[in-house]
């Protein structure tokens, strides 16, 4: 799934539904929304390749669906209610990923918490999905 780009292609319909409208298409916007952060929390679960795609494509999108303020101004209460399960599964989706944010060096395989050089052994790193 994650390797096909199938991760990929849910974070970019998430993305899309998180800044649609609202209006009257808000309850079936955030039901997408919801879907889809469920589908991501089933193919991250341990499944540090899936995580660390997320970590690479979807951090900042999972970043603003915790973070919707505007989640109880919501047209009707069952988007609202929506909005608020979508805030929990984004906040949950952060959980799981956290640990999978380092970037393994290739050389002496220790793990760096960011850079573009190996903290042990002075390597160049990247980060591999």
């Amino acid at each position: 799934f994650g390797s096909q780009g199938g991760l990929d292609t849910i974070v970019d319909l998430c993305a899309k539904q998180q800044h649609s409208g609202g209006g009257d298409a808000g309850d079936a916007d955030e039901a997408v929304l919801e879907s889809a952060l469920s589908l991501i929390v089933t193919a991250c679960v341990d499944h540090e390749a899936n995580c660390r795609r997320l970590l690479r494509s979807g951090l900042d999108l999972l970043i603003d669906v915790a973070d919707d303020s505007n989640s109880a101004t919501r047209a009707s209460p069952t988007a609202a209610a929506a909005a608020a399960a979508n805030q929990e599964l984004a906040a949950d989706l952060l959980q799981i990923i956290g640990p999978y944010n380092w970037i393994q060096c290739e050389a002496c395989g220790k793990k760096n918490q960011g850079g573009s050089t190996c903290v042990h052994c002075g390597h160049g790193i990247s980060l591999k999905v």
